[in-house]
């Protein structure tokens, strides 16, 4: 990067002195470069941030152009990786090759236009599509897998989702000497809620809650019934999960979540004992999920 700076705005001549501090940010999103000019004994600051290297460098030569002929000395105090993508080489320019002058834009804002691109490209939303799967317990199907497929938008720190999920029908059997009578009891859900995802690097730690809507179904075998009856379930979800990017669209994710419930779907035979309870979900079930989550663009 030290090099890219130096061929963009080397300039040769004119007494202003330019000295560029290069450093990576804190929070892992980008670079940061702090620009000192000295003119005849008079000195001015600016500061610059950027997302990739390339960026960061045309904005540099810019504020360099800007301010007048002068070389630009590259200072880092922090190793600057190189970009995870593969860039194009760009040929050098023959030695006498003059580059054309910058176009002089506002110098009030301090801003060179490439550094705000950079800066509006991390803060666009995204869209994103995920699947997952894994088990879930004490809901009205008791212990048993769940598949979910959701659709969320994505900013830096904050997510906004929509899921539905499916927990497979399980048979729940009534006790002996009644245990020929009893229900297949699924559930499909739909949730709708946000979490905050402090992240470092690559690993974010997505804080979930969620409200959860959903239709128990339950088909009844056995002497007491054999019709389809429904149930419904309302609940709050709250989750503390794992994310890792594997790159700029893809990211792998672990959910483990607890649902406490506001309304539970139960389930009834009619017995020569009266009746009693099939199927009935727990004020508090679980649910752990893994899956694939891919970002457009």
């Amino acid at each position: 990067m030290r090099g890219r700076i130096r061929g963009l705005s080397t300039r040769g001549g004119g007494g202003l002195a330019a000295d560029v501090v290069v450093t990576s940010r804190a929070d892992g999103q980008g670079y940061a470069a702090a620009l000192v000019f000295e003119r005849d004994g008079v000195r001015s600051t600016r500061e610059l941030v950027g997302e990739a290297c390339d960026v960061l460098a045309d904005a540099v030569a810019v504020v360099v152009a800007i301010e007048g002929d002068g070389a630009a000395n590259v200072a880092s105090d922090a190793a600057v990786p190189e970009p995870a993508e593969p860039a194009a080489t760009v040929p050098a320019a023959p030695p006498d090759a003059t580059a054309p002058t910058p176009a002089p834009g506002p110098a009030s804002d301090g801003a060179p236009r490439g550094a705000d691109r950079g800066e509006s490209r991390r803060a666009r939303p995204r869209v994103a599509v995920r699947a997952a799967g894994g088990v879930e317990g004490r809901g009205a199907p008791g212990l048993t897998g769940v598949l979910a497929l959701g659709t969320g938008i994505r900013w830096s720190r904050w997510h906004l989702d929509l899921e539905l999920a499916h927990a497979f029908a399980r048979t729940r059997r009534l006790p002996a000497p009644s245990d020929d009578v009893g229900a297949r009891v699924g559930l499909w859900s739909a949730s709708l809620g946000g979490a905050f995802v402090p992240t470092r690097g690559r690993v974010g730690v997505p804080l979930s809650l969620r409200l959860e809507l959903g239709d128990a179904v339950a088909s009844g075998f056995g002497d007491a019934s054999s019709r389809r009856a429904h149930a419904l379930w309302l609940a709050t979800r709250l989750g503390v999960g794992l994310r890792i990017d594997l790159g700029q669209r893809v990211t792998l994710g672990l959910d483990p979540s607890m649902a406490i419930a506001w309304v539970r779907p139960r389930f009834a035979a009619r017995t020569p004992n009266g009746e009693q309870t099939v199927a009935q979900a727990a004020w508090i079930g679980w649910r752990v999920v893994a899956g694939v989550e891919v970002h457009f663009p």
